[in-house]
């Protein structure tokens, strides 16, 4: 009985190993400092859970697919989702990026015809970076992973970062940037998470509505 438990237990955990390593739970998260080149998106405003990625965005490929061809796909964060007094009042923007002339032309066309998309030039500029490959599509636990992983180690990053350097400026209007790249099919295949810092940070402040509420300072 002992054998025949130790085998189902040992078999057990090899198939729990298998779906964590196949999820992404073993992924070295590896912080580092880049440039983020100039990019433009056509974007629009959005105020909810940040949990609700599916609905916003089905919504902007919805919007979009007519107009121009899916790149790679924007989310900006201007909240604290652990400190905000009502999750409703999360500020974030959706967008897609574009860099050729037929998707400038169907980003104007959108802007003309669905009145609360706006286009936006994002200016070079430097930002903390850190990467994470998708192989699991089930966006439950890609989310899972963000908030036991990757959020505290650019949050540990960021701290050591002030401490270290003095001239080190953090823009406090947003607070990360996810931009959804995706492959051929249209599946995600990867995360890249930035926190845009500097002067020219400025550029993707585009919230227009008024930091809500938090239960205490960032």
């Amino acid at each position: 009985m002992k054998q025949i438990f130790g085998t189902v237990l040992g078999g057990g955990l090899g198939i729990a190993t298998y779906y964590a390593y196949n999820a992404g739970f073993f992924q070295e998260v590896k912080i580092e400092e880049k440039k983020l080149s100039e990019k433009k998106i056509v974007y629009f405003q959005h105020e909810g859970s940040y949990q609700e990625l599916g609905p916003v965005f089905k919504k902007l490929i919805k919007d979009s697919q007519q107009y121009m061809k899916a790149k790679n796909v924007y989310r900006i964060m201007y909240d604290d989702p652990y400190t905000i007094q009502d999750i409703s009042k999360l500020r974030s923007v959706i967008g897609l990026e574009f860099d050729n002339v037929n998707d400038e032309n169907g980003a104007n066309l959108l802007v003309k015809d669905k009145k609360n998309y706006k286009i936006a030039t994002l200016a070079e500029t430097e930002s903390i970076n850190t990467n994470f490959q998708m192989n699991q599509k089930n966006f439950s636990v890609v989310f899972f992973l963000i908030k036991l992983k990757i959020q505290p180690t650019i949050q540990k990053y960021l701290a050591e970062k002030a401490q270290s350097d003095k001239k080190f400026n953090l823009n406090e209007n947003h607070r990360i940037v996810e931009i959804y790249k995706f492959d051929d099919k249209k599946n995600p295949i990867e995360i890249e998470f930035n926190v845009p810092y500097g002067q020219q940070s400025q550029s993707y402040n585009l919230h227009l509505s008024p930091r809500p509420m938090h239960s205490k300072p960032k």
